[in-house]
């Protein structure tokens, strides 16, 4: 009774059922609502609330009100929903119905000899089974057979563990980064119907996708393909610093070099976006800043993005020219502004 107040309706039951349960007149607000926005996180706050249990009531019953206002005030939520009557199938329908899905011949199975397979390209993000998209999830879920470098292989065998049950959760699988040792393999396994080859981040972003795409477009067999796109480590390290990247200029050194044509004194005041290839390339990013005058600038290192072990780190050219980092990394500048 200390640590919680009510707030009730200023009817006699109401404020009768509250005594009745041992509350004081001090932990008792009998007030008649609907109550606005700044209303609600004025008492939220006066009283020093930090968790309000509430039931939805709708638009009639000041619902949106009060979670504006318990955001404003940093307050944590507990909605009770309305009831709802449920429907769909017991656990051992559930079981029967999984067991007939997964035994009846997919579509792609049942096509005649000589008609395309689509392979399905898709970007995983960085990895983790949380930045996957759906989409990407349910291809790798669905597919016979996984291919792609190790690591995107190892992360969609991680997905099939974490989902399907064992018997289901083996896929055949060819690692390679190679377009045409992909196709070979393909058009050498006939019986191959529902391929996915994996990538990280966006099939759209630096990816090897591109080069995929192309040589499937060139081969003259039964191969076609379709895109999944995923999470780019752009737009993850942009929500991680909270920069918007419309506006970022974008370098890639990761396997690359400069060009040469990069202006690092940073003088249109935009921020720098940099995929990099483990500590040498960010050593060279923060010599060029300096060289250019942007001692003060911000660099931000985000290392293996959407692992358990991710890390953000901030500093000047200078600070993060000593430090070493994973090979999984990615750079963000900010200019400073003189």
């Amino acid at each position: 009774q200390e640590r919680v107040d009510v707030r009730v309706l200023p009817s006699r039951e109401g404020i009768d059922a509250c005594l009745g349960l041992g509350w004081k007149g001090s932990h008792i607000i009998a007030m008649q609502g609907p109550f606005s926005r700044e209303l609600n996180r004025a008492m939220l706050t006066s009283l020093g609330i930090t968790c309000m249990v509430t039931k939805e009531s709708g638009h009639a019953g000041g619902f949106f009100e009060k979670l504006a206002g318990a955001a404003d005030a940093g307050c944590q939520v507990i909605v009770v929903g309305r009831t709802v009557k449920e429907s769909g199938k017991d656990l051992e329908e559930m079981k029967l119905w999984m067991k007939e899905s997964w035994d009846r011949p997919q579509p792609d199975a049942q096509k005649a000899e000589g008609k395309n397979v689509t392979v399905t390209l898709a970007g995983i993000g960085t990895g983790g089974i949380g930045q996957m998209t759906w989409e990407a999830i349910c291809s790798i879920l669905e597919s016979d057979a996984i291919l792609g470098a190790r690591r995107m292989v190892e992360s969609g065998l991680a997905v099939c563990r974490h989902f399907l049950p064992e018997e289901r959760a083996k896929k055949a699988i060819f690692i390679s980064y190679k377009p045409q040792e992909m196709i070979s393999w393909l058009e050498s396994h006939e019986e191959i119907r529902r391929p996915v080859i994996l990538f990280s981040g966006d099939v759209g972003f630096y990816s090897g996708a591109n080069g995929m795409w192309e040589a499937v477009q060139a081969q003259e067999g039964n191969l076609c393909c379709r895109l999944i796109p995923g999470i780019s480590s752009l737009s993850a390290m942009s929500a991680l610093v909270g920069r918007p990247w419309e506006k970022a200029e974008i370098i890639s050194l990761h396997g690359r070099t400069l060009s040469g044509a990069e202006d690092w004194s940073l003088r249109d005041g935009r921020d720098r976006f940099l995929l990099l290839d483990g500590s040498e390339s960010l050593h060279l990013l923060c010599e060029k800043l300096l060289e250019a005058g942007q001692q003060r600038a911000r660099v931000l290192v985000g290392e293996r993005l959407g692992h358990k072990d991710e890390k953000v780190t901030d500093g000047a050219p200078a600070e993060m020219l000593k430090r070493e980092i994973h090979r999984l990394s990615c750079a963000w500048v900010i200019p400073a502004y003189v």
